[in-house]
């Protein structure tokens, strides 16, 4: 897997680290500062006050901020949640079966994503219906089968993506889709670990991830998932918020 950053963006929201349970005055338990620091995203010291949201940030009224492994806790509390919205082709030849394969081998909690399926081929119904519920529900927990048996694209996105829209990001696969084993947590690390922007993730076939709530901002101009996928790409490109995923043979 590859990936290819394309620019830089900025921060203006502060926040200050005095009242953090992980910070001791001058160090910060998740190793945060030193990340900022790289970054140059420390405004000032004792206590420290950073440019931008530290997500990891919690005080003394959490509720797990007694417990042993509450840094653990709370870095599983920020990771990501993911909506997966799988498209069948209506052509009678289809990879679907290989993609759900790809996306049953994902390293991610279980908790942490939602699949949705969505086909118009009746001829595969029954297999894909067996699919999501043996295969795809014995990992991620919160998945389902859209049908949808009349020629309407735009009702087949909103009806899928509308299941999906507590995920933090929206993923999009084709049939012959490609999504790498390790791509959420490396989008993971980026954020929490990297404190990087990630806003757009372009994957081979014609697939994408992307932030809900840029896609929920966004969509109304284009009413055509894909062509809004393909105008966010250049804008995030310019503004150091695009990745594109590359497929190693």
């Amino acid at each position: 897997m590859k990936s290819e950053q394309k620019d830089q963006t900025e921060f203006s929201i502060t926040t200050n680290c005095f009242d953090c349970i992980f910070y001791d005055g001058n160090n910060c338990e998740a190793n945060r500062l030193s990340v900022m620091e790289s970054k140059q995203r420390i405004i000032e010291t004792e206590p420290h006050r950073l440019y931008g949201i530290c997500n990891l940030k919690r005080n003394n009224e959490w509720s797990n901020a007694e417990e042993a492994n509450r840094l653990e806790i709370a870095k599983k509390d920020i990771m990501p949640l993911f909506g997966i919205a799988l498209f069948d082709t209506d052509e009678k030849e289809s990879k679907i079966f290989q993609t759900i394969d790809k996306i049953i081998d994902i390293d991610y909690p279980s908790d942490k994503v939602k699949v949705i399926i969505s086909t118009k081929c009746k001829e595969r119904s029954e297999q894909l219906l067996v699919a999501s519920q043996e295969r795809i529900k014995s990992k991620f927990h919160h998945s389902y089968i859209d049908f949808h048996f009349y020629e309407d694209n735009l009702e087949e996105e909103y009806q899928a993506f509308n299941k999906l829209n507590k995920a933090t990001y929206l993923v999009k696969l084709n049939h012959d889709g490609f999504i790498p084993s390790d791509m959420f947590l490396m989008i993971n690390d980026l954020v929490n670990e990297q404190l990087e922007k990630a806003a757009v993730f372009k994957l081979p076939n014609n697939g994408s991830i992307i932030m809900k709530n840029l896609v929920s901002s966004s969509y109304l101009e284009y009413n055509n998932y894909d062509m809004m996928v393909e105008d966010l790409c250049k804008k995030a490109a310019e503004k150091n918020l695009y990745y594109e995923i590359k497929e190693i043979n």
